[in-house]
């Protein structure tokens, strides 16, 4: 369950961020308005959180930005956008660290899982970091707005930018899980050791081999039982005491 929670968290991150970047305006509204990108977003950080608590400290961060979006979006129903320069630049330093610690987050967790997307993901935050700051300064007239090439070459690397994140986010969604079947006297082993309260893994190249779709030819298990504790768990099996002088 804790795995399909997590997929569907990517494709609502994916979503939100086409709501969030291609909200061109057409007349009073936006086409895809910006808050119900937020919106969908939000909705994911619980299940991002699944495997990176850290995600929940996101929630406040994006509360604003969904309340800040609102209310521009409903202000344009009725009039222009008002001109609050340094409101847009308190938002955009928001907005800014909030994607910067989302999609932290997504990388290293992909990094984790041994997932290609993990460096995709920190390349795509990268970027973004530095397109958006441009913006920012843009907005605070530290680089003229009619400076027209400047002004469109972001706005098309943005574009590009967050295709191509969106694209990793559908793709790392659909990343089949990572499924190892273990023998039931392999598994006897590690719940035994479970049970009397120690540590155990499956360790070496058995791992390997499953990760490589190979059959394993053995199976090695690494416990924080000594050997001593390690015969008592055992002491109604055969043990032999192989390297025993290692400890």
């Amino acid at each position: 369950m804790g795995s399909n929670n997590y997929k569907d968290a990517l494709k609502k991150i994916a979503w939100g961020y086409v709501f969030l970047y291609f909200n061109l305006n057409f007349g009073l509204v936006d086409i895809l308005p910006a808050w119900v990108g937020y919106i969908l977003i939000q909705q994911a950080l619980d299940g991002v959180a699944e495997r990176e608590p850290a995600a929940k400290l996101l929630n406040p961060f994006a509360f604003v930005l969904i309340v800040v979006e609102l209310i521009r979006w409903v202000i344009l129903w009725f009039a222009e956008e008002p001109a609050l320069p340094w409101i847009s630049v308190l938002t955009s330093i928001i907005g800014l660290y909030f994607h910067f610690q989302l999609l932290t987050n997504l990388a290293d967790t992909a990094t984790r899982e041994c997932s290609i997307h993990g460096k995709k993901i920190r390349f795509y935050r990268t970027l973004q970091v530095l397109l958006v700051t441009v913006l920012t300064l843009m907005d605070m007239a530290i680089i003229p707005a009619t400076w027209e090439p400047v002004t469109w070459g972001v706005l098309l690397a943005t574009a590009v930018l967050i295709i191509g994140l969106v694209w990793t986010l559908f793709s790392y969604a659909k990343e089949p899980d990572f499924q190892m079947e273990i023998p039931e006297h392999v598994s006897y082993v590690l719940n035994a050791l479970n049970k009397a309260g120690f540590e155990a893994y499956i360790v070496g190249g058995c791992v390997r081999d499953a990760l490589m779709g190979k059959a394993a030819n053995d199976w090695d298990v690494c416990t924080s039982a000594l050997p001593e504790e390690t015969k008592a768990v055992f002491a109604g099996e055969k043990t032999v005491e192989t390297g025993i002088q290692h400890g």
